[in-house]
C-alpha cells in the first residue's frame, strides 16, 4: 500500500497525462496524438529512451510516431506509464467494437511485449485472468480474444492461450452449440486445432482415471492387508499376477485375490 506522499505523488504524474503544459515530445498513432513528458515515459521505457536521444530520425524533432501499432493499446500504454494502471473497459460501450475488455487486455499485453514493459504485461495478463474468473465466456470481447490470441503463433501468448483454452473446455457444450462461436472456431485454425487436441487430451485422461482401481486384499499367510492399484480391464480379464508386498509368499492372479482375499472397503471385512 502507497504511503500519503507516494499517492500523492502519483496522483501528481497521473494528472499530467492528457496536459500538455509541460509537455516535451510527442508520440503518433494512426489518427491519435499525444503530448508526452520524456522524463516520465524515457525512464520506465528504453524504446522511447532510444527513440528520443537522437538515434531515431524522426525522434531528432521530438516527435516518434508508431506506425505498427493500434492506437488504443498506445493509449492503455502511456495510460500505465504515469498512473501504474489502464481502464480495460474504456470500449465496452461500443457494441461494435473488437475491443472490449477481454482483448483490450490481448492486445495490451502485446504492446508490453513489444515494448519491454514487463509490469505491464503481468498487469494485462492479471485482468485478462480475473475477467475470466468472474464472467467465464461471457466475458466481454472473449470471442474477439480468442482471434486476436490465436491469430498468430506466439510464444508470448502462451499464457492467455492457457487460460482461455481451460476456460472453453469448463464451458462445455453451452458454449459450443453457440453459433458465433463456431463460426470463430472455424475462422481461426490454430484456435480449432488447439481446441480438438485439448479435447482428445482431457478425454484420455478421463477414460484413463475411470479406467483404472484401487484393490485392498489381506495376504493369507502374514496377514498384512495392502493396496494394488491396476485397470478395469486387467481384472476382468484376470491376466495380472500379483504377490504379497510383505512376505513375497503369496503369488495369484489377480481373480484369486478378488475372489478369496479382497478386503470390503465399506464394511473394512475380509
Amino acid at each position: 500500500m502507497l504511503s500519503k506522499d507516494s499517492r500523492m505523488l502519483l496522483d501528481s504524474i497521473t494528472g499530467l497525462f492528457g496536459d500538455s503544459t509541460y509537455s516535451d515530445a510527442t508520440i503518433q498513432c494512426g489518427e491519435r496524438k499525444w503530448r508526452i513528458h520524456k522524463a516520465v515515459v524515457c525512464s520506465q521505457c528504453d524504446f522511447f529512451k532510444v527513440a528520443f536521444d537522437g538515434r531515431f530520425k524522426e525522434g531528432s524533432n521530438n516527435i516518434i510516431t508508431l506506425k505498427e501499432d493500434y492506437p488504443n493499446a498506445v493509449a492503455a500504454m502511456l495510460r500505465f506509464l504515469y498512473s501504474t494502471d489502464y481502464d480495460d473497459t474504456a470500449h465496452n460501450d461500443n457494441a461494435e467494437s473488437d475491443w472490449h475488455a477481454l482483448a483490450m487486455n490481448v492486445h495490451v499485453h502485446a504492446i508490453s511485449d513489444k515494448y519491454g514493459l514487463p509490469a505491464l504485461s503481468k498487469l494485462a495478463l492479471f485482468k485478462f485472468d480475473v475477467l475470466l474468473t468472474q464472467q467465464g465466456c461471457d466475458a466481454p470481447g472473449f470471442l474477439q480474444a480468442i482471434i486476436a490470441v490465436y491469430f498468430e503463433d506466439e510464444d508470448r501468448k502462451e499464457p492467455l492461450r492457457r487460460s482461455l483454452m481451460a476456460c472453453v473446455l469448463s464451458s462445455g457444450k453451452p458454449l459450443l452449440a453457440r453459433e458465433n462461436f463456431q463460426t470463430v472456431a472455424k475462422g481461426v485454425p490454430a484456435f480449432a486445432v488447439a481446441l480438438v487436441s485439448e479435447a482428445f487430451q482431457l478425454g484420455l485422461t478421463k477414460e484413463l482415471q475411470l479406467s483404472r482401481s484401487n484393490s485392498t486384499y489381506r495376504c493369507p499367510a502374514c496377514g498384512i492387508a495392502f493396496t494394488v492399484e491396476m485397470s478395469l480391464s486387467e481384472i476382468q480379464q484376470a491376466v495380472r499376477y500379483i504377490c504379497c508386498p510383505s512376505c513375497a509368499t503369496h503369488r495369484h492372479r489377480i481373480s484369486t485375490w478378488e475372489a478369496n482375499y479382497k478386503i470390503n472397503r465399506e464394511s473394512g471385512g475380509t
